[in-house]
């Protein structure tokens, strides 16, 4: 059995990535809410609008987790305050650890 990289041992990233949500469609019946998204745009770039990619990452291996439709200030924002980053972080690394698992498996039955 395999050791599961640690968040202490992988190297966590956060970053706004281009959202294919609009947010015209999440307005909700609320007129203002594209006005304040636009605005947040308008302040502080793509992370006014988009999709949140977190990456856990161990030598050549790399985990991902996304979360969809978000409106932050920037990176510190969406870590403090959003709720979801401890969450993202562990589903990433679930990721990467079962990436790093297809390896070994894939690399042992080599050795057949």
């Amino acid at each position: 059995m395999l050791k599961k990289i640690t968040k202490e041992e992988a190297r966590i990233r956060v970053l706004p990535v281009d959202s294919d949500i609009s947010q015209y469609d999440n307005m909700y019946d609320q007129p203002q809410f594209s006005e304040i998204v636009n605005e947040m745009i308008e302040e502080n770039g793509l992370w006014g609008w988009c999709d949140v990619e977190v990456k856990a990452s161990w030598r050549d291996f790399e985990g991902h987790a996304y979360l969809g439709a978000c409106s932050y200030k920037d990176k510190e924002d969406f870590v403090s305050i959003s709720g979801y980053y401890e969450d993202l972080v562990e589903e990433a690394l679930e990721d990467l650890n079962e990436k790093i698992a297809e390896c070994f498996k894939d690399l042992q039955e080599l050795q057949k």
